[in-house]
């Protein structure tokens, strides 16, 4: 029973159950909220406002991100001890340091055409997560993970 409980509360802990994502709308005050494990990739994540439901694939990368002229790339620091050493004569190379979580993206279609895109980061200690989100309409969304 005493090992049960301590699974259990690992689980709830840890966010392997499951996180709630909720998007509210800035200007049409909208709300859609969805519940499942943040930190795994799924292909079939929805987000309902109404009648339009955005369905699509939701991507988290933990790690280091770094962001330059070429695009944005992760770099695992999971997978590998080993110092990152980026010797290159670009100027324009920020790089954000998530060591205790990292980055994501939603990237989703309804019925009728439209696209939704979010992008957001993610504490893994703290399991909460800020970032925001477009629809082909141009309505903004807010993103929070609890």
């Amino acid at each position: 029973m005493f090992r049960s409980l301590i699974l259990l509360l690992s689980f709830v802990t840890c966010g392997c159950v499951g996180q709630s994502v909720t998007l509210v709308g800035r200007s049409t005050g909208l709300t859609s909220r969805s519940t499942f494990p943040v930190e795994q990739a799924s292909n079939d994540v929805k987000f309902a406002f109404g009648k339009n439901v955005f369905v699509g694939r939701w991507s988290y990368f933990h790690g280091v991100s770094v962001i330059d002229d070429k695009g944005a790339s992760v770099l695992d620091t999971k997978k590998s001890d080993k110092k990152v050493d980026r010797k290159d004569d670009r100027k324009d190379t920020v790089a954000l340091s998530t060591p205790n979580g990292g980055i994501g993206s939603f990237f989703g279609s309804s019925r009728d055409g439209s696209i939704l895109h979010c992008t957001f980061t993610y504490n893994e200690g703290r399991l909460k997560g800020l970032g925001m989100c477009e629809d082909t309409g141009g309505e903004m969304y807010d993103l929070s993970i609890n």
